[in-house]
């Protein structure tokens, strides 16, 4: 039952409007310490949509003889978890959710010596239901501050280690593909004030040791 330190990284995001981004997407990994994901994101007026997606992975590996399913825990704190919703004859909305990914990627073939690699290929991916950490919407006239530093969320996450559609779950074994997890923050903040006033603001910086995975 090990757990893993994450060597992976991907963050995203997608914004159209008046919108805001306080510093960097980039996941923050000190090996054998604690792994950060977050961002600081805002909707303005006259209207804007930002959406960010941040994640941190590690390679869980191959699938042990006789295991069927591989399961993810993540147990972290979200160290900072703020949201503003503010309207009036407007709308606004801010979200934020804890995710895991599991991935399944075949091997590399090289077929024969001095010819070219066969580079890996993703069988299957699949995103669990998210933890929610917050959804807050605001309407006409209204205002919501939520301040929630250090709020503890943990995701679970079970993949049967199912290869080729049609294969017998063992496949995968067969095979020897490999797993990569993820583990993944949604933030979104959007707002319309073209008939008043409205503004949103997400802000979560999530913070997990090492997660725990095993395939059973």
């Amino acid at each position: 039952m090990p757990f893993a330190q994450p060597t992976l990284s991907n963050a995203v995001g997608d914004r159209t409007g008046s919108t805001i981004l306080a510093g960097s997407l980039k996941p923050i990994i000190a090996p054998g310490f604690q792994t950060r994901i977050g961002a600081d994101i805002g909707a303005l007026p006259p209207a804007g949509s930002i959406s960010t997606f941040v994640a941190a992975g590690f390679n869980a590996g191959s699938v042990p003889r006789g295991a069927t399913m591989l399961l993810v825990n993540v147990a972290g704190t979200a160290t900072t978890s703020r949201a503003v919703v503010q309207t009036l004859g407007a709308w606004a909305h801010a979200h934020a959710e804890l995710s895991i990914t599991i991935e399944e990627w075949t091997p590399p073939i090289l077929r024969r010596p001095g010819s070219l690699r066969i580079p890996p290929r993703l069988v299957s991916r699949l995103t669990f239901n998210p933890t929610k950490i917050f959804d807050d919407w605001g309407a006409v006239a209204s205002f919501q501050l939520r301040i929630d530093d250090g709020t503890p969320f943990v995701s679970v996450a079970g993949m049967p280690v199912s290869s080729v559609a049609g294969m017998p779950i063992s496949a995968a074994a067969t095979l020897d593909n490999r797993f990569v997890c993820w583990i993944n923050l949604v933030q979104v903040a959007e707002c319309e004030a073209i008939t008043g006033f409205a503004q949103a603001v997400s802000n979560v910086q999530y913070d997990f040791p090492p997660p725990f995975f095993a395939f059973i």
